[in-house]
């Protein structure tokens, strides 16, 4: 999941980020156009970003400490507990984010295309 998250997710936010500043310079720079819905996405997937970093950090700290376990019963309980505590706050963020960064930015499949692309 970290690579996932490094690869793609990180790369796809930070582009549709991009894209969306540009505009908002562009339309901000013609003084006469409403700019609140790109702020504002701007703004959100900002902030989910920031938020996407701490969950990674965290889920790469866990993960660091999953590997210093030793005993095979303290790993699978560390792995139930700790590791998916982790990766299921990091994947809330990566989730939200789907939903608001551009198709054409998310290089990850999106559940719909999952689902229906085995029937």
């Amino acid at each position: 999941m970290v690579d996932m998250v490094k690869g793609s997710v990180i790369p796809s936010c930070i582009a549709y980020q991009n894209e969306l500043a540009k505009l908002l310079e562009r339309k901000q720079a013609c003084g006469q156009y409403d700019t609140s819905l790109e702020g504002h996405l701007l703004s959100h997937i900002a902030k989910l970003s920031g938020c996407l970093l701490k969950e990674l950090s965290a889920l790469e700290d866990t993960l660091l400490k999953y590997s210093e376990q030793q005993d095979i019963v303290t790993l699978a309980g560390f792995a139930r507990n700790q590791v998916f505590a982790a990766m299921s706050a990091l994947r809330f963020i990566v989730d939200e984010l789907e939903t608001l960064v551009a198709k054409k930015y998310w290089t990850l499949p999106s559940y719909a295309e999952i689902l229906y692309s085995v029937l």
